[in-house]
């Protein structure tokens, strides 16, 4: 008698938990595969970004696009290029997407992503992504690797203006409530692509500036000494 009511019991259990697959299992597949989310995040961005440029005849070079070269997994690489493509076209930056760099003398950035650590959940996903930038205003190669590398760059006058920007970055992400793969991709991917694009025109733009000033002052100088 004890071993039928053992029996009754495990079959009774097994049961149960085949409902709850059943209704648990559909719920997760679209959590894996559909773009939902009704969650809340918080993240943070820390790093640095540096510039340097040089000038000749008193000129700044003007920037208003650049080739957006994009080292990174296949799995991530598709999203970053698009969320780029819309954080710079939202500053009035044009940008196109490449997988090399051209050889034409145009602007160009290089996004290079060391690390995507995204832990998934569906109620509790995190993350920590690190990459690093380089965008010259000419698309200098030995320029874009020095920058990645942290290295000195050497301007060379015969080459005209030109401005450098690097970045060094680190993204800590964390999310509360329902939230599919899908779309805490997209999150990181959108949230890497608009401090990207922020911190990089903020960089190019002030330099720019900033050697535009100098150069009119200069030119005033000379105005007034008769030069």
């Amino acid at each position: 008698m004890s071993d039928r009511s053992s029996g009754d019991r495990v079959r009774v259990a097994a049961a149960a938990l085949l409902a709850v697959l059943a209704v648990v299992a559909p719920a997760y597949g679209v959590l894996v595969l559909a773009d939902v989310s009704a969650g809340e995040f918080r993240s943070s961005t820390t790093g640095s970004t540096t510039a340097a440029s040089a000038t000749t005849n008193g000129s700044a070079p003007a920037v208003a696009n650049a080739t957006v070269v994009v080292r990174a997994p296949d799995s991530v690489r598709p999203r970053l290029e698009r969320s780029l493509r819309e954080s710079f076209a939202e500053r009035g930056f044009d940008v196109t997407v490449a997988s090399e760099i051209p050889d034409d003398g145009s602007p160009v950035l290089v996004v290079a992503v060391d690390s995507w650590g995204a832990r998934w959940n569906p109620a509790t996903p995190s993350a920590t992504v690190e990459w690093r930038t380089a965008f010259d205003a000419n698309g200098h190669e030995d320029h874009l690797t020095a920058a990645l590398a942290d290295e000195p760059i050497r301007f060379d006058s015969r080459n005209g203006s030109d401005v450098v920007v690097a970045g060094d970055y680190r993204l800590d992400d964390r999310g509360t409530g329902i939230v599919s793969r899908p779309a805490y991709d997209r999150r990181l991917a959108a949230v890497v692509g608009e401090e990207t694009a922020r911190r990089t025109l903020e960089a190019v733009r002030r330099e720019t500036a900033a050697n535009g000033s100098t150069a009119a002052a200069v030119a005033e100088r000379r105005t007034r000494s008769g030069k």
